[in-house]
């Protein structure tokens, strides 16, 4: 019994059929079937310069492969600092879509376009959307739910006709060009079905203007819920917690109780189930990495640490869902270099964790 149960609570190294990308940052979602997909991210080329991926990858969680997705259309640019959703087909008896948004482009900058992914067809489409959008960007954070793409924060340049209007918008800086740039605090929701771009104005008390943060929406509540975490503020790297209520578009402040994850940037999270999301990862407020792990739990209003042996390195930026039963962590950066404002070295590994780990945490901590 004893063997079973660390069993249950060991990360075990994965991925190491088929064509796995290269080590890197990246963005990743879940998928129908078990799987994993990634786009985009930075790396390190045989020449040892950074670099910026366009490439599409998937990782089968049942044959244990990684494969190089071939697609038409018009596909994104590399870039990294973006954000990247999954529409699951079922819910709306639609195909299955893959969105990446916004980042930062080593020849465009900061980007504002929003690309879709049809996952069966392996086609690309780059939107046109309607009504008030977010500003270029990168490092903001998005989820979606039931259909809707809810997108918050980022750091990018202060639109023109937004100099005057800080309201969402901490102190500026300016960058060594005297562009004047800003941590946003907008909320904004995308339905790609109607192209359009809706920006919410919510009431309650506003979260501090952050980037590099998490957002997570849960089947909690009377219409569902976003919670965000965590992330960098003009003030530094925060560990705080906030409730977005989707029936009335007002932000909470929440104290949950259990032993709340320090503070950081640059995590990654996802949701496990309607009630629960997992946060891994990111940068301190020293500049160091961490290989934490932890749940949260809507329903109970409680964190917990998930002590988990054998796992990935402290890294952060790495792609991170559900595939099955199991919790797969790929990619990933480390060793910051705050003179670069970069990380110097990347990942490559693919790890997977059983769902089951996570429960049996969240039961202890009870």
């Amino acid at each position: 019994q004893t063997r079973e149960a660390d069993q249950r609570m060991a990360w075990v190294t994965l991925g190491l059929g088929g064509h796995p990308p290269a080590p890197r940052e990246c963005a990743g979602v879940s998928l129908s079937g078990g799987k994993l997909l990634t786009f985009g991210g930075m790396y390190t080329n045989d020449q040892g310069v950074l670099c910026l991926s366009g490439q599409t990858h998937v990782f089968d969680a049942a044959s244990d492969e990684w494969a190089l997705v071939p697609s038409s259309g018009a596909a994104p640019l590399g870039r990294s600092g973006h954000a990247m959703v999954a529409i699951p087909g079922a819910e709306l008896g639609a195909a299955e879509r893959v969105v990446v948004m916004y980042g930062l482009s080593d020849t465009e900058g900061h980007l504002s376009d929003v690309s879709v992914f049809d996952v069966a067809n392996k086609v690309w489409t780059l939107t046109d959307l309607e009504g008030p959008r977010p500003s270029a960007r990168d490092k903001l954070a998005a989820t979606a739910f039931k259909g809707l793409i809810y997108v918050h924060g980022g750091f990018g340049a202060v639109p023109k006709d937004d100099e005057e209007d800080d309201e969402e918008e901490e102190e500026v800086e300016e960058d060594d060009f005297g562009v004047e740039m800003a941590w946003f605090s907008d909320t904004h929701c995308i339905d790609i079905d109607c192209m359009t771009s809706t920006k919410i104005e919510t009431t309650g008390a506003t979260p501090p203007p952050r980037a590099a943060h998490s957002l997570v929406a849960l089947g909690v509540g009377e219409r569902g819920e976003l919670f965000m975490f965590g992330g960098r503020t003009q003030g530094g790297r925060t560990n705080d917690l906030w409730r977005l209520d989707l029936a009335t578009s007002s932000w909470a402040a929440l104290e949950p109780a259990g032993a709340r994850p320090p503070a950081r940037s640059f995590q990654s999270s996802c949701a496990l189930s309607g009630s629960q999301f997992v946060v891994f990862g990111g940068l301190d407020t020293k500049d160091v990495h961490l290989d934490d792990l932890h749940s949260f739990d809507a329903i109970l209003g409680r964190w917990a640490r998930v002590q988990a042996t054998s796992g990935p390195t402290a890294r952060a930026c790495c792609a991170l869902g559900r595939a099955g039963d199991a919790l797969i962590v790929f990619g990933g950066s480390s060793n910051w270099v705050a003179e670069m404002g970069a990380p110097s070295c990347f990942h490559g590994e693919t790890f997977a964790l059983p769902i089951e780990a996570v429960e049996l945490a969240g039961r202890h901590a009870e």
